[in-house]
């Protein structure tokens, strides 16, 4: 029996990670989900990602400070020329993306104004975006601009511009650029958190997205002008496209919790596979009106709040009912 967090079955990377080092394959499991109420939108937390002009800009040295490493330790050859060559599209990427983030806050200005004036002519229903979308295809055609420049199929070359480090396909383009840029070996802050990753391997899990959910109706890119200069957040709508594989493939699963209702919802919600699936609904054992709820108002859980006396006040509240009650008592406390 593992017990583990959500992201361990439902985040690809680190379920790789985990089934690898367990010696696993995800058909030999029988997945048990606890509080699986929660499980629809961790998968989407789990999934939001952040591009910026700064974390293609970073992602630049990020790849050079790999390249060495892998240098030193393989040597030269055609992976280290893979390397190069996103470090190539990365610094071509880099203005581009640079120019398209200028693009979008005038649009997104143009289009609040619009709705200013809109309202002031009396149309109801008129709200200033706060956001645009922004289209998967259009960060498709960055990444190829910046692909066509470095293998000089697009823009102006001269005889100090420096030649592709390598060949690649252009159908491969996005696999290599991404598959680079996640196994990027760079070093972190040693005081952030042990799941701390680099800004290219940040960007190559915004780029995974591209890949996965680009072309469905189930993920949105979206423009924000918060911080420095904007940002486009990726939002995955349907929790079902990354669990829906996960539990189809797995041996058997249960999926449980007290407020897991209407259950059919979360069925379709998790895209459970619809022939092997067993919706059971359970009525509480639990007679209501054995089941009363008094609230002290004296006392609180506010982690800034809690003081030798708020404890105090709840010892004796707690010894109160449990001197009153017949039979065991369980407690439950927040952390």
């Amino acid at each position: 029996v593992v017990v583990a967090d959500y992201n361990h079955l439902f985040n690809e990377g680190v379920r790789d990670s985990t089934l690898a080092a367990l010696g696993l394959k995800l058909e030999q499991l029988i997945i048990v989900v606890d509080e699986a109420h929660n499980l629809p939108e961790r998968i989407r937390s789990g999934l939001e990602r952040r591009l910026t002009p700064l974390l293609v800009r970073n992602a630049k040295p990020d790849l050079e400070e790999h390249l060495g490493n892998v240098s030193e330790r393989l040597g030269r050859g055609p992976h280290t020329d893979m390397i190069e060559w996103t470090t190539q599209v990365m610094d071509a990427l880099a203005p581009l993306v640079q120019g398209y983030f200028a693009r979008l806050h005038t649009d997104l200005a143009a289009a609040a104004d619009d709705a200013v004036r809109r309202r002031r002519k009396g149309e109801r229903g008129v709200y200033e975006p706060k956001e645009l979308e922004v289209k998967a295809e259009e960060l498709l055609g960055l990444i190829n601009d910046a692909c066509d420049t470095v293998d000089g199929v697009s823009g102006q070359t001269t005889l100090t511009t420096p030649a592709p480090a390598a060949t690649v396909e252009r159908l491969d383009r996005l696999n290599v650029l991404r598959e680079v840029l996640r196994d990027a070996e760079v070093e972190v802050d040693p005081e952030a958190t042990q799941d701390a990753e680099s800004d290219a391997q940040r960007l190559g899990a915004v780029l995974d997205d591209l890949v996965r959910f680009g072309d469905t109706t189930g993920h949105l890119f979206c423009f924000s002008p918060e911080g420095r200069a904007g940002r486009i957040t990726s939002h995955l709508l349907d929790p079902g496209l990354v669990s829906g594989p996960v539990l189809n493939a797995s041996a058997g699963a249960v999926l449980m919790s007290g407020t897991l209702y209407p259950p059919s919802m979360y069925a379709d919600l998790l895209n459970l596979p619809v022939k092997r699936t067993t919706v059971r609904s359970y009525p509480s054992p639990f007679a209501s009106q054995r089941r009363p709820v008094v609230v002290a108002t004296d006392v609180t859980t506010t982690y800034r709040q809690r003081s030798p006396a708020n404890t105090a006040r709840m010892q004796e509240h707690l010894r109160a009912l449990i001197q009153a009650a017949p039979g065991h008592a369980a407690v439950f406390a927040p952390s």
